[in-house]
């Protein structure tokens, strides 16, 4: 099958961490699987992070010109990854596929990794105050709300409700 963005060579089909994917040796775009797409993401985020840089902020990377066509003929649809403006990708509602440019997976990379540096900060700081991880947070959130009478229409505190989800 020819690439659906430049059209000049076949896809290749490949690996990333047992995840299939296939990938075009000349436009270095990749097909993947809608599925698949968040089992990449994580991968990648584990292998970057500590090599991404936390603080940068991510510009948008620039829209491709035209619409891709998929495998079965039909149209891609724009959407924004993970409802970020930074990254936008194509997909095929028909056939639950994915098109990622190269500088696309690059931006999903990037937002994989320092989404995942930001959680490994939060629970290391957690650790370092003796907080503990929260397996229930919807009972937690629950048992706040009792303890704090904030339910609707309660007029409870509401900085007590907080007061007491972070001394869960």
């Amino acid at each position: 099958m020819r690439c659906p963005r430049c059209n000049e060579a076949e896809l290749v089909a490949q690996s990333y961490r047992s995840t299939p994917v296939e990938r075009c040796p000349a436009c270095h775009g990749f097909q993947v699987g809608l599925r698949d797409l968040r089992r990449i993401a994580e991968a990648m985020a584990r292998d970057l992070v500590g090599v991404i840089d936390l603080d940068v902020a991510l510009s948008p990377l620039p829209a491709p010109e035209g619409k891709l066509v998929c495998l079965c003929g039909r149209i891609m649809e724009t959407f924004a990854y993970l409802g970020l403006p930074h990254v936008e990708l194509d997909r095929c509602e028909n056939c639950m596929l994915v098109w990622l440019d190269a500088n696309e997976l690059t931006g999903v990379a990037q937002v994989s990794a320092q989404s995942e540096g930001r959680i490994r900060e939060l629970y290391a700081a957690a650790r370092r105050n003796n907080q503990t991880y929260i397996d229930d947070p919807v009972g937690v959130m629950r048992e706040a709300h009792r303890r704090a009478g904030t339910g609707v229409g309660s007029g409870g505190d509401p900085l007590l409700l907080l007061q007491l989800i972070f001394e869960a």
